[in-house]
């Protein structure tokens, strides 16, 4: 009969001991941000709409704006979003250039040359 109970309790103690070094299942990843643009809307209006919701400042150091005449989508964190955006002015007869903070949350726009 000791046997037994000795069995068991050895038993109890290594599931205990399992479940104390277990691996947690991994979080799911976040679902990515859906960023919208519409026709109407500068690249100004955008800049500063997307950097408000996601806590960032944004100084605009440029004399000139672009407006979005054909809405656009895109899907990923802020500065996945920020880098499409303006990834698609590059070949503008007046593109900027656009540092991103993280640190300080600031987004900084400025006349490109």
């Amino acid at each position: 009969m000791n046997k037994i109970i000795a069995s068991v309790f050895t038993a109890l103690v290594c599931l205990s001991n399992a479940a104390v070094y277990a691996t947690p299942a991994p979080m799911p990843a976040p679902l990515a941000a859906v960023w919208t643009a519409t026709p109407g809307q500068t690249l100004r209006n955008v800049t500063q709409a997307w950097a408000s919701k996601s806590g960032y400042e944004v100084v605009w150091d440029a004399s000139y704006d672009f407006p979005i005449r054909a809405g656009l989508r895109f899907k990923g964190t802020f500065i996945q979003a920020m880098s499409e955006l303006f990834d698609a002015y590059t070949m503008a007869n007046r593109p900027f250039t656009v540092d991103i903070y993280q640190e300080q949350r600031l987004v900084h726009v400025q006349a490109q040359g």
